[in-house]
């Protein structure tokens, strides 16, 4: 208990930090957004499979420039396609040791960083480098262990080989309670072990059932502040870490382009063309008709600033979800400060529920409505798929076919070979490592099957032909509109 006493005397010396609890829509007032801050968030998601979509629907609310998104106790012993963030790439830990292991990272594209893997005893790690002033460790511990010895060795690995980094920050679920009200048995050679490399925790907020197990342990001298919010998508609490540093970002695009189209085309129609009619030259010409062009779209162009605060992670989450969410979340600050008030916990409860079912309804009917737009086009149909899925993205050409081998029919052969196998090799990888495509849209498809339907019916001159002409021609060689078609 003294240890923890002297090192939040340590902490209030240094100044350079400070911690408040808030709600999820009170964060924009207390952390501005801008370049020169360093915005890392934290939560303990209890399965990146069950508890995604409120997750996003809980950053929406937030309104404030997320640079680095972590998730602990994510489950990935479970998760067969890794879920996609909009302007996010992702990173997550390898071989899970236990069903709740993992820890998942989606870091801005525009922040230039790098990430790595370290070996961990006893607990999930990934370490994020920003430029070459701050590092995140990203920390999962699951409470299946009962000692610290394994993991404060690897830790000290991390700690050892980022020496050299004037700011690092270890921030994750770490299930030890460092709380002066509520220490776990660990806590204090847990803390002396991090203050020996010169950390501190920023704050001692309850972040789980009466104990602070969510923590933010940080190494540096430039001004911080840590925000503990209330728990609402899980029952720990998500913290944010906001640091004065000024990273190296690639510009973030705020201004999108708008076109009047309607008057584009007025002008093109009471535009005076004939004066082409005029010019000899056949390439002065055509750069007179297409400047003509440019000049008239440039004219009815606007640039339109986008706020911040006007996107949205996901198109169903609209804004009625999002003051529902902000009700809730007052009702379980209600409910908290009021821990023997029945009828404002029954309240918060139905509420809570009825918000839940709310973002489900909304992003299932989001999505069939997609379906139905795209019903007629198989290859929007599967691009739907792919985002619902969260399907892997495209990967490369085998390298294989790429090489030149100076037997021509070699090339051929290794050609064909790939061909022939891909279809068997897919199967089995899809058959063992994802469920299938019924299963992931479950609710989504309509629910009539049509797996005894099935019939050809005879096809007409008329019919081959129209295929024929909606066929793309930049995909291949097809006839003009006046070709004759006829049986040969």
């Amino acid at each position: 208990m003294d240890s923890i006493v002297n090192l939040n005397n340590e902490l209030s010396v240094l100044g350079t930090t400070s911690a408040y609890v808030c709600l999820p829509h009170e964060c924009q007032s207390l952390i501005l957004n801008n370049d020169k801050k360093v915005s890392v968030f934290h939560m303990n998601i209890r399965s990146v499979n069950r508890n995604f979509d409120s997750l996003l629907v809980f950053l929406s609310s937030l309104v404030i420039q997320l640079d680095i998104i972590i998730l602990t106790e994510c489950w990935l012993s479970k998760v067969t396609q890794f879920p996609l963030m909009i302007g996010y790439t992702s990173y997550h830990s390898k071989n899970p040791t236990n069903q709740n292991d993992g820890v998942i990272i989606f870091i801005k594209q525009s922040l230039v960083h790098s990430v790595e893997y370290p070996d961990f005893e006893d607990g999930s790690a990934l370490v994020c480098k920003v430029g070459k002033n701050l590092a995140i460790v990203a920390i999962y511990r699951s409470p299946s262990y009962k000692y610290i010895v394994n993991f404060l060795r690897s830790l000290g690995n991390v700690l050892a080989r980022l020496a050299s980094v004037q700011n690092v920050a270890i921030i994750g679920d770490l299930n030890i309670g460092i709380s002066p009200d509520n220490m776990y048995e660990f806590a204090d050679d847990y803390l002396n072990f991090l203050a020996s490399y010169a950390f501190l925790p920023t704050h001692f907020f309850t972040t789980h059932n009466r104990a602070c197990l969510d923590h933010v342990i940080l190494k540096s001298k430039l001004k911080s502040m840590t925000l503990v919010m209330y728990p609402c998508v899980t029952d720990h609490a998500p913290t944010i870490l906001s640091i004065n540093l000024r990273a190296c970002r690639e510009k973030a695009k705020t201004h999108r382009t708008k076109i009047d189209y309607v008057c584009v085309l007025n002008d093109l129609l009471h535009f005076d063309f004939s004066v082409i009619y005029s010019i000899d030259d056949a390439n002065t010409a055509a750069n007179f008709f297409i400047n003509s062009i440019s000049e008239i779209i440039k004219k009815h162009t606007n640039v339109i600033k986008f706020p911040r605060n006007k996107r949205i992670l996901k198109p169903w989450i609209t804004p009625g979800l999002l003051r529902c969410i902000r009700n809730r979340d007052n009702l379980h600050k209600k409910s908290r400060k009021d821990p023997k008030n029945h009828i404002l916990k029954i309240t918060f409860t139905r509420y809570r529920n009825f918000c839940n079912k709310l973002l489900r309804k909304l992003k299932q009917e989001y999505e069939k409505l997609e379906f139905e737009k795209a019903k007629y086009s198989p290859k929007a149909t599967w691009d739907v798929i792919k985002r619902i899925t969260y399907a892997e993205p495209k990967q490369p050409p085998p390298q294989d076919l790429l090489k030149i081998h100076p037997n021509p029919a070699c090339c051929v052969d290794m050609v064909n070979q790939f061909f022939a196998s891909i279809g068997q090799s897919l199967a089995t990888k899809l058959k063992k490592d994802t469920p299938g495509v019924s299963t992931l849209l479950k609710g989504i498809l309509p629910s009539r099957s049509f797996q005894n339907s099935f019939g050809l019916l005879e096809t007409d001159l008329e019919e081959v032909q129209q295929i024929i002409y909606n066929l793309r021609n930049s995909c291949a060689v097809a006839p003009s509109r006046s070709t004759d078609l006829t049986y040969g």
